[in-house]
């Protein structure tokens, strides 16, 4: 692990000029996100990247059609990305699924090294719920260099049944405290919040990738991470959004809550007879998978620790749905998103992580993106593909064709679609014009 610190995240534009970077006139801006769904919280975000730090180009680097918390997107990730491009956004990238579907951690280094391949984007910003970023860039840079005492603690707590994110903060205030860092013990409460932590995690990614890309925290607006009441305000959590979906479909009703430009894509979406998916969509085929399975085999998947693969063996035959077996399987140990992410990591076949990125699949462009465009394609050190292309492209992108053939074969039985079409001959989106 490299032991250099990233650039300052609280310096201002004008003090790291794109050409000290890149030596490219191109002035290009990162966001990280799954837009599950766009809202108006992410067009504040794309709205501050233009005022705040004056990007020329906003490169999106989007989960596909499976995120973080394990489980399957609300919307379809072409709609989400034609959403994100009618907000702003120059372009957007597909994370594979290995890395949308992993851990704070791995989603934010998978994120982070596809940005910094492309070699022309000078910032990635992000949405905090406390915009720290000294207390963050102090916790970036103890755990990206995580000393052994608190190692063995972290370690300590986590054999005492602690859910891993708990032991790592009660031992952070612990070192600290220890230490004799009191003014630095306030750092260890942004791991509070889901935004903060995931913040955190971009920041330790550009630093373990000596990235010259540098971080800017933009304080969020309106409801918290896990709020589930909409507010006032129109700037919901995507939890509480999703929730409204879920239970009240009608297109009316989120008016105020999505921008503009995205309730004109998902009406569209609507009238030709999409509609959302849920995890409960996929519980018959979750279960199918875990009748396959042996306690043995169960741990061959990524994310399934022996522990966890005695519980789903332990219990299988009380499966009635994807949510509620999660929800049995939770323990002291083990939270609920990283028990959703096992078990749809073994739905999707995953057995392991992705350790490198050999292309950058494009899910859609934008009308004033080819500067863009043809920087990256002087700068970047892998190539910009709609689809893959090498047999080793291919073979890297296996588990995320599979992943989105599943997700439409869902959709296309839900809206009655007739023939599915494979992931590969669904088109690029483009910005409306």
């Amino acid at each position: 692990m490299k032991e250099k610190r990233f650039p300052d995240a609280t310096a201002s534009p004008a003090q790291k000029p794109d050409e000290d970077l890149h030596g490219s006139s191109i002035k290009a801006a990162g966001v990280i996100a799954e837009f599950n769904p766009f809202h108006q919280g992410h067009a504040f975000l794309m709205d501050e990247i233009r005022r705040r730090v004056g990007a020329d180009y906003i490169i999106v680097v989007m989960s596909g059609d499976f995120v973080q918390r394990g489980a399957p997107a609300i919307l379809p990730k072409r709609l989400r990305a034609a959403m994100a491009l009618a907000a702003g956004a120059d372009l957007v990238l597909e994370l594979p699924v290995e890395v949308s579907t992993g851990s704070a951690e791995y989603f934010a280094r998978g994120g982070v090294r596809l940005l910094d391949s492309l070699g022309v984007a000078e910032w990635l910003c992000f949405g905090v719920e406390t915009c720290d970023p000294e207390g963050m860039r102090y916790l970036a840079d103890l755990l990206g260099n995580e000393p052994e005492a608190l190692s063995k603690e972290i370690a300590a707590g986590v054999k005492n049944g602690r859910p891993f994110p708990i032991a790592r903060r009660n031992a952070i205030r612990s070192w600290l405290h220890a230490e004799g860092r009191d003014a630095e013990e306030s750092a260890a409460f942004l791991m509070d919040t889901p935004n903060n932590l995931l913040g955190i995690e971009y920041m330790k990614a550009i630093r373990y990738y000596d990235s010259p890309i540098v971080p800017i925290c933009i304080r969020r607006q309106g409801a918290g991470y896990h709020e589930t009441g909409l507010t006032p305000s129109g700037l919901p959590s995507a939890t509480a959004l999703r929730a409204k979906m879920e239970t009240n479909p009608a297109l009316s009703e989120l008016a105020g809550y999505l921008p503009e430009s995205a309730c004109l894509v998902l009406s569209e979406f609507i009238q030709q007879g999409g509609c959302y998916i849920s995890p409960s969509d996929f519980d018959t085929l979750l279960g199918y998978r875990l009748l396959c399975e042996s306690e043995e085999t169960l741990q061959s998947y990524f994310d399934v620790a022996p522990g966890l693969a005695n519980r789903i063996e332990k219990y299988k035959f009380d499966y009635r749905g994807f949510s509620s077996f999660a929800a049995n399987l939770k323990s002291r140990e083990l939270t609920l998103t990283r028990v959703q992410r096992a078990l749809l990591h073994i739905l999707l076949g995953i057995e392991r992580p992705l350790e490198e990125t050999c292309f950058a699949r494009v899910l859609g462009i934008g009308n004033r993106s080819g500067p863009l465009l043809h920087a990256i394609g002087q700068k970047a050190r892998i190539p910009l593909e709609t689809r893959p292309k090498t047999p080793e492209q291919r073979k890297e992108f296996e588990k995320s064709c599979f992943a989105s053939n599943l997700y439409q074969q869902i959709l296309c039985r839900k809206t009655h679609a007739g023939k599915m079409r494979h992931d590969y001959e669904i088109p690029l989106v483009k910005q409306r014009t």
